[in-house]
């Protein structure tokens, strides 16, 4: 009557244990890119790691800009994570810390972070763009702290 009991706990540990490893992050670093004036509809790469690593955290500082419909986008091995306007994460009253793990402060220069409570994996490539849909942007900073 013990053996599954003691095969349930086992397997519980086991998966704790790998879960834990999992969050462990190695190398820390960041890399950042620059957009100086960014004319209207256009698109650029703050930021491209390739991959196997782990994505910690980013921060987006836009300076200037007319409307807010500037996009953030988080892509993680092609995959969209984030893909949200500074206007819309602000409509969301993504305004403080929340499990989404998106957070938009400011008011004339403003600033998206993004992080999530556990390091998320890519294992080839990891790039922090934006989308400039607006006019009188003067520059956009974006910042990622990854590691192994």
């Amino acid at each position: 009557m013990r053996k599954p009991f003691i095969f349930t706990l086992f397997s519980l540990l086991c998966i704790l244990y790998m879960s834990n490893a999992n969050a462990d992050v190695y190398y820390a670093k960041y890399k950042d890119g620059l957009i100086v004036t960014p004319s209207f509809g256009s698109s650029h790469t703050l930021v491209k790691q390739k991959g196997p690593g782990k994505f910690i955290s980013a921060r987006i500082a836009k300076q200037g800009g007319s409307n807010d419909i500037t996009f953030v986008n988080l892509e993680i091995d092609g995959q969209s994570v984030v893909n949200r306007s500074f206007a819309a994460l602000r409509n969301f009253s993504l305004t403080e810390n929340n499990p989404y793990g998106v957070v938009i402060l400011g008011k004339d220069l403003k600033s998206v972070t993004i992080g999530f409570p556990f390091p998320l994996v890519f294992e080839k490539s990891l790039s922090l763009s934006v989308f400039v849909n607006e006019t009188g942007v003067s520059q956009i900073i974006g910042t990622v702290i990854h590691g192994k």
